[in-house]
């Protein structure tokens, strides 16, 4: 405990009021401390000196019944800096309307209700978090986890690195926290829920009303997404649908649709180069794509045209969706080279073919338990 606090005394010491006084942020002063706020927006102001004195004053009221889960949870709390980064114990009676989603194979989903729901900002009236109720989540129960691996402590902390910035990073699926089922003794994670599901069912009641500026807003937030677990130094492993790596390391390549821009076929090309060093990375797809957008706000002809040779076809075309695709995980068969030491081959992939796999079914290097941790969420699903 007495180290925690020292890291808050540190943290105050680097927020000195005189060195602010006089300044003006967007971000708002803190109405406790006179000092400015680390973030703030229409939904909250965020002080993280006084935040984490707040989580400090609040640690002896729970437990998860396990030190090194309490101590994960905790360093991350005095170090929150965004209220969209919180990450908490949440006992398990705080879940309502629980249905079962799917089953995998390191675990169950459900989806459930949080009755208290995240927090937004500290209350200096009531002297308690204010939170958003009622909140819909997913519900990740690990099988034989009563007694808590490295592996999960490890996946929770690589997801949450994710979050650690001041930055809201939308394109990636939030951990909320974690729990415990009472009855089974197994852990749980608390996900963010995706309401709209796998990208193969958005597209599919979608089909008839998608233009290319909208796939490529789509396929943007996915590469961000991407891009921000490469920038962690992390890369995702549990590929679906079941599992698309599988068919990659046997040489598949996707047959390019008819009317295609030839810009888009040939980093689709680039992407699936037989050299993974011959592949762009993820920054550079990112980059690309945004040039495309910007393009077509331009009024480039070449995307209208696409659109218009687009609508010529009268129903998607037929997809293949893996009975096991969509929260569901298995392990990844053993690569003989260096496709993942180097540079993910699915990584490229997954940008580019997309609606071959769910969405949601991304994870991190550090855990042969992965499921769907490093989900990719479009809020505009």
């Amino acid at each position: 405990m007495d180290s925690h606090i020292s890291k808050v005394k540190a943290l105050y010491k680097g927020h000195s009021a005189s060195e602010t006084s006089n300044k003006e942020s967007e971000n708002g002063i803190c109405q406790e401390c006179g000092n400015l706020n680390g973030f703030g927006d229409d939904w909250s102001s965020w002080c993280t000196p006084c935040n984490s004195k707040h989580f400090i004053d609040e640690f002896p009221l729970w437990t998860s019944g396990n030190n090194n889960v309490d101590e994960l949870i905790r360093k991350t709390q005095i170090n929150t800096s965004h209220y969209e980064s919180t990450f908490e114990w949440i006992p398990y009676e705080q879940f309502t309307d629980i249905k079962f989603i799917s089953k995998g194979g390191f675990g169950q989903v459900f989806k459930a209700t949080w009755s208290n729901g995240p927090i937004l900002y500290w209350d200096r009236e009531k002297k308690r978090w204010f939170r958003w109720p009622r909140v819909p989540v997913a519900l990740k129960v690990l099988f034989n986890s009563q007694n808590i691996s490295s592996d999960f402590l490890s996946e929770i902390t690589s997801h949450l690195k994710l979050y650690r910035s001041s930055n809201t990073c939308s394109e990636i699926v939030r951990c909320h926290g974690i729990s415990q089922n009472p009855e089974s003794k197994e852990y749980i994670m608390v996900l963010e829920y995706c309401a709209r599901g796998d990208l193969g069912k958005y597209l599919a009641e979608n089909f008839d009303d998608l233009t290319w500026s909208k796939c490529l807003d789509h396929l943007l937030d996915i590469a961000r997404g991407l891009n921000t677990i490469h920038s962690e130094g992390l890369m995702h492993r549990d590929i679906h649908s079941g599992n698309l790596l599988i068919d990659i390391c046997d040489g598949f390549r996707p047959e390019i649709v008819e009317g295609t821009p030839e810009c888009y076929k040939e980093l689709m090309q680039k992407c699936w180069h037989e050299n993974p060093i011959e592949r762009p990375n993820i920054a550079n797809i990112v980059r690309e794509i945004e040039k495309w957008l910007n393009d077509i706000l331009e009024g480039d002809d070449v995307w209208s045209k696409a659109d218009s040779s687009r609508n010529t076809i009268k129903k998607l075309p037929k997809i293949k969706i893996h009975s096991e695709a969509v929260y569901k995980s298995r392990l990844l068969p053993t690569v003989n080279n260096e496709l993942f030491v180097k540079r993910s081959i699915v990584t490229h992939e997954v940008i580019i073919k997309r609606s071959r796999e769910s969405c949601n079914e991304l994870s991190c290097n550090h855990s042969q338990a992965s499921c769907d941790e490093f989900r990719i969420s479009n809020n505009n699903y």
